[in-house]
């Protein structure tokens, strides 16, 4: 996951990128959640920005349920969208601890204690938020 500075100002894109092995586990929305609510927390950005190619619905569905609107039809890579979440926008209520339940359901996968927790990292404004 990263945080990339955009062309305007205080202004960032959100890329998050998820072997395939954890997708559908919620934890690309738990980690941006975590990312986008510190950044606005402490007044980093003003706006985020993020998008995906046009097959892409499950980012899709990511980027809405972290409270982002709809921005327009475009996306580096081709055919894609592309949608923002300003400081002031009206946010989600909490996410459910998702990170929390997939520690616990992979302990339950693979007997209690053969899993070490995993960690989150992303990269903004050149220091790395570590989770």
């Amino acid at each position: 996951m990263s945080l990339e500075a955009d062309s305007q100002p205080r202004t960032g894109e959100l890329i998050y990128l998820l072997h395939p092995e954890y997708w559908g586990q919620g934890l690309a929305t738990r980690m941006s959640w975590t990312v986008v609510e510190r950044l606005f927390r402490e007044r980093l950005l003003d706006r985020i920005v993020a998008g995906a190619d046009a097959p892409n619905q499950a980012s899709v569905a990511v980027m809405s349920r972290l409270g982002m609107k709809y921005l327009r039809a475009r996306y580096p890579l081709g055919p894609g969208v592309e949608y923002v979440l300003q400081h002031d926008d009206p946010k989600p209520t909490p996410l459910p601890d998702l990170l929390s339940w997939h520690v616990r359901h992979r302990a339950a996968q693979h007997g209690a204690g053969s899993h070490t927790e995993p960690r989150a990292s992303a990269f903004c404004r050149n220091q790395y938020l570590n989770y």
